[in-house]
């Protein structure tokens, strides 16, 4: 938690200050009693409230005036931020390494039925756009192409040899960077935020060509873009290449864990086509959301009348009366 305005924390002092001004001991009873007409006193039917209740109730108003100063603080955390519109690009690795067959009936034949579950689950304020991985990196839909058009896209896709991660993330972020800022009507030369994305990349490998995926993780970092991962297959993956050559191909998981934590976003595995559609159906409805700080002053505010209402509730029932 983080707040907007912590200087303002600097007032706590003065509910502090009074709570020890109050419950500080005093000698002056004494003297009231030894001066008073003690017939009198007792002649008064004095309903005095207890000493522990009435510090009670005095602790009640104190902490609700700190709620106040805090709220006055507004503080903040990180939560879901509702956007008009967002861009997701679905990052799909195309290498031949995804013939394998650890997953029925291929890891692309399964990973391409998934993905039109995905298009299809996204909400419709989404725009989807979709690269394909292999040596190099290729679009095969934009954002905003309609969603038939694309799952008809995917199954014009050829397989290649090569994994280049780095560059599929750096095409991602030309697509979203395309699709998702405008400028600034009265100033040309500065751009504004137009709508929030986001990147689901999923592979079965790691990088072997192509740019460094730290580079392009670095590049996402300062776009403030979350890559969420999947890594794809099992450990006992293999393909048979055309000279007849068994080639052991097993998922990697680790090098995509690495990139979705750099992107503060989720890395998720998945061993079967099964498994691979419930994680595209949840990104589907979870990765267009965008995060950042959002104030929570308003909760501390409505607990600091909720119990500024109970203490003045307190000392009407239970003050003293004559």
């Amino acid at each position: 938690m983080t707040f907007a305005r912590p200087w303002l924390l600097v007032l706590l002092v003065l509910p502090l200050v009074l709570g020890f001004v109050l419950y500080k001991p005093r000698s002056r009873r004494r003297e009231v009693v030894r001066f008073a007409d003690a017939g009198l006193l007792k002649e008064l039917k004095m309903n005095p409230l207890p000493l522990w209740r009435r510090r009670l109730l005095f602790s009640g108003i104190l902490v609700s005036m700190a709620l106040m100063v805090v709220a006055s603080a507004e503080p903040q955390r990180i939560g879901a931020i509702k956007s008009s519109r967002s861009t997701v690009v679905l990052a799909l690795d195309i290498s031949r390494s995804m013939l394998a067959e650890d997953v029925s009936p291929t890891r692309f034949a399964a990973a391409k039925s998934a993905a039109a579950d995905f298009i299809l689950a996204a909400p419709e304020e989404v725009d989807i756009g979709v690269v394909g991985f292999a040596s190099g990196a290729y679009v095969i839909a934009l954002p905003g192409t309609p969603r038939e058009d694309i799952i008809k896209n995917l199954d014009a896709i050829s397989l290649a040899p090569g994994t280049a991660i780095g560059e599929a993330i750096f095409t991602s972020l030309s697509m979203l960077d395309s699709n998702g800022w405008v400028q600034d009507p009265s100033n040309p030369s500065v751009s504004l935020p137009k709508r929030f994305g986001a990147i689901v990349l999923m592979s079965d490998g790691a990088t072997n060509t192509g740019r460094p995926d730290a580079d392009a993780v670095a590049a996402a970092s300062v776009s403030e873009v979350r890559i969420y991962t999947v890594a794809f297959g099992t450990s006992g993956g293999f393909i048979v290449e055309e000279n007849g050559r068994v080639m052991d191909v097993p998922a990697e998981p680790e090098p995509l864990e690495k990139i979705a934590a750099a992107t503060t976003a989720e890395s998720y595995t998945a061993t079967t086509g099964e498994e691979l559609s419930e994680v595209f159906s949840n990104l589907a409805r979870t990765a267009a959301i965008d995060r950042g700080w959002r104030s929570v002053a308003h909760w501390f505010a409505l607990a600091a009348v909720a119990l500024l209402m109970l203490s003045a509730l307190g000392w009407s029932r239970f003050a003293a009366r004559i």
